[in-house]
Parts: structure tokens; sequence; C-alpha cells
């Protein structure tokens, strides 16, 4: 959220701690990398310090915006929705539209900047292809998406489904237009959008999750049916290695037969009950 439209209406000495540090927890709540939240925090401890510098303001709020520690190393656990899941938060979207959003993302995998900057021209219902061509935010407004490379995303029928009424409104339905709109057509607010996911979230009594996390839905159905490749290319994943978080989500269901082979067709015996001497019985394994 940019910082003039959070305060931008406000005196800077009516700016207190407690506003910085509820700026930080926002952000965190969206899943920001630790990187990126120093970066913000950076940019508010220098615009107030500024302040305090060479406008004669009393304090720098940004202090309470604290340092954010990274981790040496990534964790591959991840959490999503299951398919089930997404369905019951579309059911309790405020709108049609945020049910589609919800619906889209899990199932496409895009990033809610590539939501908010996809357009009639990229969706492909004859071929059932999702062009992912630019990304938009609020910092930065429309530009190629994260990963630099356009890419094309398998259009689920589900997804098609969700989308074809909103293509049946009334306005904003030509090729250059937004999907995904405000009242007048603009990008969707992602701040408003995430407070409504949450709130439909516990309105279908799901565990509370990030949006980036509906992301994640798409990369665990995909993976269990596809190469890791083409699951790469469809996500816009840069590295594979970010890519193979989602390995152990691909059933693995042959695997458990083919390691039996190698021991043999007659199950392991157990011990036995006792030999005659009384004495327990050694274990016995079926050599392979």
């Amino acid at each position: 959220m940019p910082l003039i439209s959070l305060w931008g209406d406000r005196a800077i000495g009516s700016i207190d701690e407690r506003d910085a540090d509820r700026y930080r927890r926002h952000l965190a709540e969206r899943g920001m990398s630790s990187s990126t939240l120093n970066q913000y925090r950076a940019v508010v401890r220098g615009i107030f310090g500024l302040a305090v510098k060479r406008f004669e303001a009393t304090s720098n709020p940004g202090l309470a915006f604290e340092w954010a520690r990274s981790r040496r190393t990534k964790s591959d656990n991840i959490s999503f929705y299951r398919p089930d899941e997404v369905r019951a938060l579309a059911r309790a979207a405020a709108n049609t539209q945020d049910a589609a959003i919800y619906v889209v993302a899990a199932f496409t995998g895009l990033r809610l900047s590539e939501l908010r900057a996809l357009r009639w021209r990229a969706l492909d219902f004859a071929d059932a292809l999702v062009h992912v061509e630019r990304g938009y935010t609020d910092e930065g407004g429309e530009d190629l998406p994260k990963s630099y490379r356009v890419r094309s995303v398998p259009m689920m029928p589900q997804v098609a489904a969700v989308l074809e009424p909103l293509r049946r409104r009334e306005h904003f339905v030509d090729d250059d237009d937004l999907v995904f709109v405000n009242t007048i057509g603009r990008p969707v607010d992602g701040h408003a959008l995430y407070r409504r996911f949450v709130k439909a979230g516990e309105a279908a009594k799901l565990r509370r999750l990030r949006f980036h996390d509906l992301r994640h839905s798409f990369g665990t159905m995909a993976v269990r049916v596809f190469p890791i490749t083409d699951v790469q290319e469809w996500m816009g994943h840069a590295d594979i290695s970010t890519t193979r978080k989602y390995v152990h989500y691909a059933p693995r269901r042959d695997a458990a037969t083919k390691l039996g082979a190698l021991v043999g067709d007659e199950p392991a015996a157990g011990p036995k009950a006792r030999s005659e001497a009384g004495q327990p019985a050694q274990l016995q394994l079926v050599a392979a």
C-alpha cells in the first residue's frame, strides 16, 4: 500500500509508532519476504528521519518498524486450500467477481499482480489457455510478469465456468478491458480484496491463509499429473528449485510396490512366539 494513500491526509505529527507497527504487521500478513519487508522499513524510517532532521518533527515513528530476520534456509513446507475448500471459499465470497478471482487464482496459479492485470484478450476459451502477459502493482504500475516472461497456463473447465458470467456483464468486456475491475474499470484494490478474502475464509470456516497460498493450490494439483518442468513453466518460476517444493505432493503409489518387489513376494516373517526350547525365535527376513 503506498504511504500517500495510507497517511497522505494526516499531519505528520499525528502518525505514531502504533501506526508504523500496524503497517508492518499488515505487510507481513500479506506474506512479504523478509528482504521486501526491510525495504519498506527503510522507506518508512527514512521519510520520518528526514522529517525530524529538516522539518522539526519531534519523533521518528518508523523506529517501531522492526527489522525482519531472514532464515538461513527456506523450508519447503507450504499451505494451501484443497479443491473442495476453494469451492467453499468461492461460495462464501462477497460477490461474483470475488468468487471468480479466488477460483482463477487457485486453479491457474496466477499471482495477485497478474490477476489484477489480466485482460479479456489474454483468455483463449477455444484452446483453453490463459495467457499471462502483464502484472500490476500499486507501487510499480503495469509491467511484465514477475519472471519477465509471458507464459500460458491451461484453463480448467472450472476456470472457464466462473469467467463466462463476467464476460456477460454490462460494461468492461472489450478485449482490452480488464477481467477483474473496480466500478470504473480500473484494477481491483488488492488490499480491499485481501480483506474480503479473509472474511470469506472465516465465513467458510477455513483456516486462515495468505491470498498467495491460493497459488500453491494450483502447484500441488499440477505436479500430481504433469512433469515438474511443465509446472515450472505454468507458474512462471525462473528457477526449478522454486518448483521443487511441490514435488512432495506428487503421488508415489508405484514407489511402494517397486520397493516391495525388491524384498520379495512374501511378507517378512514376524517373530515366532517361542521355540520349543522356550527361547525367543530369531527374526527372519525374506531375502530379495
